[in-house]
């Protein structure tokens, strides 16, 4: 999945997002089912498209994730894997770096390139079948299943 894609998908529903300065605005309530998980990761990538600004991203060690620190991500391919902040260029000085969800990781894998990596055994969620209670594989011995 892409924020191309994931525009696309939402204007075929009727939900037509527009981007205003705080993020997006819809006139229809309406997100098609299975999009929330994609729409919260994609955020930025959807209004810098609508925007018409470029889309950035930058790795855990603040480098960023396209061929050159100056290089914008392209919203029509997949984030890269290393990346865990997203901006929209050209915005507010006041707006905040996204930071990508590691739930991301696991709800929406076709969103990274090669799908998202593994993280790193310490700290890799785990979900749960139970009222959205969120397990870490650091400490096994919480998981009602071990």
């Amino acid at each position: 999945m892409t924020a191309t894609r994931l525009l696309d998908l939402m204007r075929v529903a009727g939900c037509d997002p527009e981007a205003d300065g705080d993020g997006l605005a819809f006139f229809e309530d309406v997100l098609p089912r299975g999009l929330g998980p994609y729409l919260r990761l994609l955020q930025t990538g959807v209004c810098s498209l609508l925007m018409n600004r470029p889309w950035y991203g930058i790795d855990s060690d603040g480098h960023g994730v396209g061929v050159t620190w100056e290089s914008s991500l392209n919203p029509a391919f997949r984030l890269p894997a290393s990346a865990v902040l997203l901006i929209v260029g050209g915005r507010d000085h006041t707006m905040t770096w996204d930071r990508i969800n590691p739930l991301s990781r696991i709800d929406c894998p076709d969103a990274f390139e090669g799908g998202a990596p593994p993280l790193r055994p310490e700290t890799q969620p785990v979900r749960t079948g139970r009222a959205g209670i969120l397990l870490h594989a650091k400490n096994p011995a919480l998981h009602p299943h071990a």
